[in-house]
């Protein structure tokens, strides 16, 4: 067995099989915990983490973080510039290919939460806040702590809620590594008028819109939110004409044809 001491890190190779020792380092104002290994006599040749650990603890992020890692996080960081906040990362399980692997041998599970958030608002989150009305310099930005994957060169979620200000932002669906999105938006608001508001019910679905394109050029489907809004507008019209009679089977069946009307157009 040959065993080495990096920096005061622990590492030992034996019959192949390399072994890297809990450590933790100083990075970013936070920490950095590892602990794993790789077998050498497969291929390909694989880094595992041997048990589950707190990856990053309290590590101020920027510029450097966000082109490599944030931006298959979440469309957000797309272009975004001076982008400050502290991330916490704890891993379930990470699999990263040295030698002879693939984007495909990438598995990840882990949840993962920003705080203190700032950012120069990007294509994607000026949208957002237009349709918001929130003003992002006047708001602090928290990432929700989120459980995700990545597996098959996907990286997926069911609900990254990111808070602007005291106004939930909820992200759902898969981003590729090859940089394909195929998400959801939901907005604060519903096509009442109700706005929602971090850690209180409002009453009504919320607008969720479709998201796709790409992490560099993120396509917010606004032509969804205008077919929503007409929905509503005609139902609402329709229940002011007809009253009772849309309750029952006959109501089910005239928001059902209203609704293949819609998509038809």
């Amino acid at each position: 067995m040959v065993s080495l001491r990096i920096d005061d890190k622990e590492i030992q190779a034996e019959d192949g099989l390399l072994k890297i020792n809990s450590f933790s380092s100083k990075v970013y104002d936070g920490r950095l915990n590892f602990i794993g290994q790789a077998d050498f006599n497969h291929s390909p040749v694989l880094l595992k983490t041997a048990e589950p650990i707190q990856l990053a603890s309290d590590i101020k992020i920027g510029s450097h973080i966000t082109e490599k890692l944030l931006i298959y996080l979440n469309p957000i960081f797309a272009d975004a510039v001076n982008v400050s906040g502290v991330i916490n990362f704890d891993c379930e399980r990470l699999i990263i290919p040295l030698a002879g692997g693939g984007k495909n041998d990438i598995a990840l599970v882990g949840t993962v939460s920003i705080d203190q958030l700032h950012l120069q608002a990007s294509d994607l989150l000026s949208q957002i806040l237009s349709l918001t009305g929130t003003d992002v310099t006047a708001s602090y930005i928290t990432i929700r702590p989120t459980r995700f994957v990545v597996q098959n060169s996907f990286i997926r979620y069911d609900d990254m809620q990111i808070n602007i200000g005291d106004r939930p932002v909820n992200f759902k669906g898969a981003i590729g590594l090859d940089r394909t999105l195929n998400m959801t938006v939901t907005l604060p608001y519903t096509l009442k008028g109700k706005t929602a508001k971090v850690g209180e019910e409002v009453a009504g679905e919320r607008v969720t819109l479709p998201l796709k394109g790409t992490i560099d050029r993120p396509e917010l489907d606004l032509g969804k939110l205008f077919e929503e809004q007409l929905k509503q507008q005609l139902q609402n019209q329709l229940k002011g004409k007809l009253g009772d009679q849309l309750e029952g089977e006959l109501g089910k069946k005239l928001l059902e044809g209203l609704e293949e009307l819609l998509k038809s157009e």
